[in-house]
C-alpha cells in the first residue's frame, strides 16, 4: 500500500475512530486501526465489538492495500507531525513507513486479516435530521443517564420516533431525574413505522464527539433495525448495537397537574441556586425552595441551604407566581443539570408537593422536559 494525504485530513480521521479502540488483553486486535484503501479513497475502520467507526478521508493512492496499526501510537504521532502532507507505504511484512517534512519513522503493523469485519446494514427505512438538532437532543437528555449494571435498559437513551408527528424523542433517566427532547426528523427512503430503540450511552458519546461543539449545518442520516443503529454523518459512518429490554414506560410518572408554577429569569436562578450549592449538606447535595405567592401574579422564591459546619444561606428571587405555596428540597446538581439545558431567558417551575416530581421546562418552548425527584426528609 501506498498513499499520501494532509496531516490534517488524516489526523482528524484517526482521533474520531481510535477512540473506540481499547486494550483487550484477550483480543490485542481491537487496539488497533484497520487503514484500507478502496476505489481510490482512503478508509479508517475501528470497533470495539459493541460499535463500529468507519471514517473516509481524502489523499492519494499509489498503491492499494490494508494494515492494522496500533491506534494510539499512530494517532498520537500523526499529532506531532507538521501540517503538510504525509505519505504513507506499507511493505509485504506489513512495516509501515511514515514521511512528512523532516519527520520520518518506521511503525510495526499487524496484518490486517484477523481484524474484525465491520458488520453490514439492512437499511429498512432511512431517515434523516439536522446534525445541530441531534447534537442539542444527545447533550440535553444524556445528562439523565448513567450505567446501571442491575438495570440496563436504562443504561442507555431511547430514541422512539413518532410517524405521525414525524417527531423523535430522545428519552434519559438515572430513577432519580428524567430528561426528555423531542427534534424533527424526516422519512428520506423507505416505509417506516413508529419505532422504538435504546442507544448505549458510550454510543451517545461518540456521537457527540463527531457531531463536534460548534453549530453544525448537515445532516445526521439514521438507520435503525432490530439489533442496531446507523448514524451518517459527512464522511463517517457509526453502526452500534442497540440495549435489548423494555424501557420503562415513563410518562407513567410526569405529572398531569400541579399546585405551584413559577417563571423565573434563568440565569438569576443558576447563579441562586450555584450560591446555594455552596452551603448544601454534601451528603444530601440538597437545597430548599419556597414558594409564597403574592398579589397580581407575582411572588418569591426563597432558595437556601444549611449546613452545620459551614453556615447558613437563602437567597429571594422575586417571579410570576401561580397556584399556592409551596415546599420542595432537591439535589441541586440534577438542578442545575436540568437549568443549564435552557437557551431561552426564562424557566419554569412545577411542583405539586414535597414528595412528588418536579418539572423544569424552558418558557415558549415545548419541546424539551427535564423532571426531578425530591429529596424526601
Amino acid at each position: 500500500m501506498k498513499i499520501s494525504c494532509l496531516q490534517e485530513n488524516l489526523y482528524r480521521g484517526l482521533q474520531i475512530a481510535s477512540h473506540i479502540c481499547g486494550r483487550e488483553r484477550g483480543l490485542p486486535i481491537l487496539s488497533t486501526l484497520l487503514i484500507k484503501t478502496e476505489n481510490g479513497l482512503i478508509h479508517l475502520n475501528a470497533t470495539n465489538l459493541e460499535i463500529g467507526i468507519h471514517c473516509t478521508i481524502r489523499g492519494r493512492v499509489e498503491e492499494e492495500g490494508m494494515v492494522a496499526i496500533d491506534a494510539k501510537v499512530f494517532t498520537d504521532y500523526v499529532g506531532f507531525l507538521p501540517k503538510e502532507k504525509i505519505e504513507i507505504s506499507v511493505s509485504p511484512e506489513h512495516q509501515i513507513s511514515v514521511t512528512c517534512q523532516g519527520y520520518a519513522t518506521r511503525i510495526r503493523g499487524i496484518s490486517p486479516d484477523d481484524f474484525p469485519i465491520l458488520p453490514s446494514f439492512e437499511k429498512k427505512a432511512v431517515f434523516v435530521c439536522h446534525a445541530e438538532d441531534m447534537r442539542k437532543g444527545l447533550q440535553s437528555t444524556s445528562i439523565a443517564v448513567t450505567i446501571n449494571e442491575s438495570r440496563p435498559e436504562i443504561s442507555g437513551l431511547l430514541f422512539q420516533y413518532s410517524k405521525e408527528k414525524q417527531i423523535l424523542s430522545l428519552v434519559g433517566t438515572d430513577a432519580y431525574r428524567l430528561a426528555e427532547k423531542h427534534i424533527p426528523i424526516k422519512i428520506q427512503e423507505g416505509e417506516a413505522e413508529d419505532f422504538s430503540c435504546i442507544l448505549p450511552l458510550r454510543t451517545v458519546q461518540e456521537l457527540l464527539r463527531i457531531l463536534g461543539g460548534e453549530s453544525q449545518q448537515h445532516d445526521v442520516v439514521i438507520c435503525v433495525n432490530e439489533n442496531q443503529i446507523l448514524f451518517l454523518y459527512e464522511n463517517i459512518e457509526l453502526i452500534s448495537k442497540i440495549i435489548q429490554g423494555q424501557y420503562p414506560d415513563y410518562t407513567q410518572i410526569i405529572p398531569a397537574q400541579f399546585q405551584t408554577k413559577v417563571l423565573l429569569d434563568t440565569s438569576e436562578c443558576i447563579k441562586a441556586v450555584k450560591a446555594s450549592s455552596l452551603f448544601s449538606r454534601s451528603e444530601l447535595q440538597d437545597i430548599h425552595l419556597s414558594i409564597q405567592p403574592k398579589i397580581e401574579g407575582r411572588g418569591d422564591v426563597h432558595i437556601r441551604a444549611e449546613n452545620t459546619t459551614i453556615g447558613r444561606h437563602e437567597v429571594v428571587l422575586e417571579g410570576e407566581v401561580k397556584g399556592n405555596e409551596n415546599t420542595v428540597a432537591l439535589n441541586y446538581r440534577y438542578m442545575l443539570d436540568g437549568l443549564m439545558q435552557s437557551s431561552e431567558e426564562k424557566i419554569s417551575i412545577e411542583i405539586i408537593d414535597s414528595n412528588n416530581p418536579c418539572i423544569i421546562r424552558p418558557v415558549g418552548r415545548d419541546d424539551y422536559m427535564y423532571l426531578i425527584m425530591p429529596i424526601r426528609e
